[in-house]
């Protein structure tokens, strides 16, 4: 964390204001700085220290992204040395243990949390079970209504030779991602070949098949379609279909990274997909706070994900749930770009978030 002020005479001892410690005696973000004015700033990266720390115990390189130099070497006069003694050790929880490497050969060991208001799912804790209608094919669930009011899905599924998909419910919006192999989708008496970094989006009840000849992962949302509530939009979706890459980049004021949504952003789609590229030591600006649900999949680089009150190392092939009103926010760290795709609720209003499902016969 950033250097604390140091009180008169304490001979270098870091504190922090009573505000600022927890029954527990652990600190919170919110630490004091050296200064004149008596004035207290939180830390913009709040833990980062301990997470920097941690983080190299598990493997991975912070290249000194995200805050700079290694502040685990400041003392309370903010010169370099060793750290201070009496500093709380970092909070850590769950299974432990010195190296990534350890850790994935240790039997029990998992980086999957799952919290009341987010998850993260790591690729040794995928499930992979038969999907109804399918052939040939197998899916792992990582998102569903199972959890705490989540009104979407998000899996992925894993196609073999001569492989088929079944049909989503009815009243069911389908989007597809291609992460490995090739596929196509025929409709309409069309055949649209699928390779990797291709999408689709099916619209509720619109007959389709998705065929692999010789195996596909896809990265899959679906949804009970929300007719939007006002009665001004008599539109609903198409079937759309393109790559990720050609897709404009968007302008996003107050940022630094790379920014492609793959849906069109008007009312009669009731989500979004959103290809987000950041280069190392890029993060978000903001500390996201908002109704909208996510799920994400990492599918290039690493960095650090804070959910909550919590920060989580990830790496691609981590997905991530975010519920409504969890606090986050991401930085990328490593050597090469990070990408992920992530599903956003859009263009409902969130007192009637479900609006009227086709299910029920909506036109």
């Amino acid at each position: 964390m950033g250097a604390h002020r140091r009180k008169a005479g304490d001979g270098g001892r870091r504190w922090t204001r009573g505000a600022d410690r927890r029954p527990n005696g652990r600190r919170t973000a919110a630490t004091c700085r050296s200064g004149g004015d008596g004035s207290c700033q939180a830390s913009p990266l709040g833990k980062y220290s301990d997470v920097a720390k941690d983080t190299r115990e598990r493997g991975i390189e912070f290249g000194g992204a995200c805050g700079g130099r290694d502040r685990e070497n400041v003392r309370g006069d903010g010169k370099d040395g060793e750290a201070d003694a009496r500093r709380p050790p970092p909070r850590r929880t769950g299974t432990w243990c010195g190296s990534m490497a350890t850790c994935q050969d240790l039997p029990g060991f998992t980086r999957t949390v799952y919290e009341r208001d987010h998850a993260l799912v790591t690729p040794e804790s995928r499930v992979w079970t038969g999907l109804p209608g399918w052939k040939n094919a197998v899916g792992a669930h990582f998102v569903s209504p199972a959890m705490m009011s989540t009104h979407f899905t998000m899996y992925l599924a894993k196609m073999g030779d001569d492989s088929a998909a079944g049909m989503p419910p009815k009243g069911v919006e389908r989007f597809v991602f291609v992460v490995e192999g090739t596929a196509e989708i025929q409709l309409e008496g069309r055949t649209i070949p699928l390779e990797v970094d291709h999408y689709a989006y099916l619209p509720p009840n619109l007959p389709h098949e998705i065929k692999s000849k010789t195996g596909a992962v896809l990265h899959i949302n679906e949804r009970v379609y929300s007719v939007p509530h006002s009665g001004d939009v008599n539109k609903r979706p198409q079937f759309l279909h393109g790559i990720a890459e050609e897709q404009p980049v968007l302008p996003v004021p107050g940022e630094t990274f790379v920014l492609r949504k793959l849906l069109p952003q008007t009312p009669e789609y009731d989500f979004n997909i959103h290809v987000m590229d950041f280069q190392p030591g890029e993060f978000l600006n903001v500390k996201e706070y908002h109704y909208n649900q996510h799920s994400l999949l990492l599918l290039q680089g690493q960095g650090i994900y804070r959910l909550g009150e919590n920060w989580y190392p990830v790496q691609a092939g981590d997905v991530i749930w975010m519920g409504a009103y969890v606090p986050q926010w991401y930085c990328a760290l490593g050597k090469q770009r990070s990408r992920y795709i992530l599903y956003k609720d859009t263009n409902r209003d969130p007192l009637f978030e479900y609006g009227t499902s086709l299910q029920n016969g909506a036109a």
